[in-house]
């Protein structure tokens, strides 16, 4: 596993399918397997989500079909099913364009720290007080490199990772809006319709029909 993760995070995809089916060789069983196809299936979203944003890859087809087979997933009981489709994913991703080194060291470490953190109570303000740097240089560095604003960057992040629990699982909306870092269930109904052009329920509906 402590194998499997840092594949993951140095984008060694093809190693990492090797290791998923060396874990696959010991069945998975209750909650054992349950925790573990949550976590590889929310890395595997989250570099998909990070490959899409910083190569300007479309999101929501890419991203809306892997949320369909992350939930076929979690509801398969086959081992050989499961690592086909854990491994077929993984290829994928090793098949992605490779981003380039087109962010400054801050920047990158920005965004990685978004990534990381986009649940929490985050503004403007916070990242800059976290990076040692002033809100109005952040915002106009950030702006520059990426095309976005600090914050529809950070919100692009949490729609992604709401999708995500929408299709995977049974969470109300209002929940969900406080798992991935919003205060307030109607910011989130807000955000969410502007970007999916949809509410959350009505997403759920049609990823599920």
């Amino acid at each position: 596993m402590d194998k499997l993760n840092s594949c993951l995070l140095k984008g060694d995809y093809v190693k990492a399918a090797e290791l998923v089916r060396q874990l696959y060789q010991t069945p998975f069983e209750g909650l054992v397997r349950y925790h573990f196809l949550s976590w590889i299936s929310e890395s595997i979203h989250h570099q998909l989500l990070e490959l899409c944003v910083r190569k300007n890859i479309p999101t929501e087809e890419l991203l809306g079909e892997y949320a369909l087979t992350a939930e076929e997933l979690l509801l398969s009981n086959d081992p050989q099913e499961a690592s086909q489709i854990l491994c077929g994913w993984l290829d994928r991703l090793a098949l992605l364009p490779v981003p380039q080194e087109e962010y400054s060291f801050r920047i990158k470490n920005v965004l990685t720290y978004l990534q990381e953190n986009y649940f929490q109570d985050i503004s403007l303000q916070s990242v800059a007080e976290q990076f040692g740097v002033h809100k109005v240089y952040l915002a106009r560095t950030f702006k520059a490199e990426t095309g976005e604003t600090l914050n529809e960057y950070l919100n692009k992040i949490r729609l992604e990772k709401a999708k995500l629990l929408l299709s995977m699982t049974e969470d109300t909306a209002q929940d969900i809006s406080y798992t991935v870092g919003f205060n307030s269930t109607q910011s989130f109904y807000n955000v969410f319709k502007k970007y999916a052009g949809c509410s959350p329920t009505e997403y759920r509906g049609k990823i599920r029909s």
